[in-house]
């Protein structure tokens, strides 16, 4: 498939109104998409927003898997 996000950033809000900086910018460049955030985060909201586009495509968020931090051994 062609439909992903070509360009995105991700917000964190405790509140839901208020929201910090974007957290993590980035593109995708298949129809999974995988997003990292540099150091582990808490957070009660998560918007994520396409910032980038290509004529006739769409991308729309079908499944969402939210993983903590896998534990050092």
């Amino acid at each position: 498939m062609s439909d992903y996000p070509r360009g995105y950033k991700v917000e964190l809000s405790k509140d839901g109104k208020t929201r910090d900086p974007p957290r993590v910018k980035g593109k995708g460049d298949s129809a999974v998409s995988e997003i990292h955030f540099p150091s582990p985060v808490t957070t009660r909201f998560l918007r994520i927003t396409q910032t980038g586009s290509a004529p006739g495509k769409y991308w729309g968020i079908h499944e969402l898997k939210l993983l903590s931090p896998a534990k050092a051994r």
